[in-house]
């Protein structure tokens, strides 16, 4: 028979309780705060155990995990921590009725019903997990005898050319032990030239998510490097392995074959690198185009149609013209540098031609300190925040 509870414990015969308490998919035990005898538990735990909830009240704190420690904490820790009303997330491992054990995470905390502090614990298997952590552990450590079985560099790259993983062979020409390499910049271990390269490479894996083949020289050895795309589950390039081996026994015995076909190769490659740079020329051309457009002319067009006199249309129409001839001018290409705003650019048009800060307040209709303002924010765009050299003057210098 089921013991009669105490005035204070909640009870089965409360029928919301009972639903709640049995219907959850994670088993739970309430246990008294000062003895942490169990005082109930749900069907779930009964089924994942294989007791009867009457022989789990029987048994003696501590029955249902193994007293281990884990990461430097052990039960008591946690039912300390809970007690001072921090919540307790941990994983155990445990044993059924049979002796045969599984894996539970359990959140612990400290609850008060009716009255009385109890040790509230959810409960979830994760004995599935745990198995496949270890089914991952066991292919990692196969993945990493098959890494260093490899017999060239090999070397994988995040996306920022972080070192996440490399063989014993690279790591060997590298001149360092794996572990003082991982977690390190590629970039650290070769010259500039190389570097820019390579990054070069790398950039053109991440965005035509195809593998590149490349060569280079060293200590007169020449070395064949491939670059594999590594995608993640959305299709996105997140990582590159670097692959390198030394060619040079092959090069020397095809050197001769290849002499009357490098040189029609080598032009082609550049003919490729000119038509790819002239197209590349052309699209940022039209981009800053479009860009000063809309910074130097749309604005002021939206401002002509909303002038009410001849005398100020006049002079947006004045305005409108200088923005067409600055678009054009080497000035406006040297400004872009400065990341200067559509405002400060129409400002800085308007001093070179030699508006007083009066005039230029009208022109945008403005008041005097705001162009002032913005006239300080230019002097300090383009370095002269501490110069005592005028601003237009500098103007005209950035346009010769």
């Amino acid at each position: 028979m089921r013991r009669a509870p105490k005035e204070h414990e909640p009870t089965a015969s409360n029928g919301i309780y009972h639903a709640i308490f049995n219907s959850v998919n994670d088993a739970i035990i309430l246990r008294d705060h000062k003895t942490r005898r169990i005082v109930d538990v749900n069907k779930k735990l009964c089924e994942m155990t294989g007791f009867t909830a009457d022989e789990i009240r029987k048994l003696e704190p501590g029955w249902f995990t193994k007293y281990i420690a884990q990461n430097g904490m052990t039960i008591a820790d946690h039912y300390e921590g809970a007690t001072r009303g921090i919540p307790q997330l941990f994983e155990r491992e445990c044993r059924r009725r049979d002796g045969s054990s599984f894996w539970i995470e359990s959140n612990l905390r400290k609850v008060t019903i009716n009255g009385h502090d109890y040790f509230l614990s959810v409960i979830r298997d994760i004995t599935e997990r745990k198995q496949a952590e270890e089914a991952f552990k066991e292919s990692e450590k196969n993945l990493r005898a098959l890494f260093n079985a490899i017999t060239e560099p090999l070397v994988l790259l995040s996306a920022d050319r972080i070192v996440l993983a490399l063989n014993e062979t690279a790591a060997n020409a590298i001149g360092k032990p794996p572990s003082e390499i991982i977690g390190t910049p590629i970039d650290s271990y070769f010259n500039a030239e190389v570097i820019a390269h390579r990054r070069k490479q790398a950039v053109k894996v991440a965005q035509t998510g195809k593998p590149v083949q490349f060569e280079s020289e060293r200590d007169g050895k020449q070395f064949e490097h491939h670059f594999y795309p590594v995608f993640d589950d959305r299709g996105r390039v997140t990582r590159v392995a670097a692959y390198s081996r030394d060619v040079t026994i092959r090069k020397q015995a095809q050197k001769e074959l290849e002499a009357k076909s490098y040189r029609l190769e080598e032009m082609n490659a550049a003919l490729k690198i000119l038509l790819n740079q002239r197209e590349v020329d052309r699209k940022e051309m039209e981009e800053k185009v479009l860009s000063n457009v809309r910074v130097m002319i749309l604005p002021v067009l939206a401002k002509l149609k909303a002038c009410k006199s001849p005398d100020e249309g006049r002079a947006y129409l004045d305005l409108l013209e200088t923005g067409i001839k600055e678009i054009v001018s080497p000035f406006m290409r040297g400004l872009e540098a400065y990341r200067l705003t559509p405002r400060e650019m129409e400002i800085v048009s308007l001093v070179r031609e030699g508006r007083s800060t009066k005039e230029i307040a009208k022109l945008l209709n403005v008041c005097k300190g705001a162009v002032d303002i913005y006239r300080h924010s230019i002097r300090k765009k383009l370095g002269l925040r501490n110069a005592k050299k005028d601003l237009r003057s500098h103007l005209l210098t950035l346009a010769d």
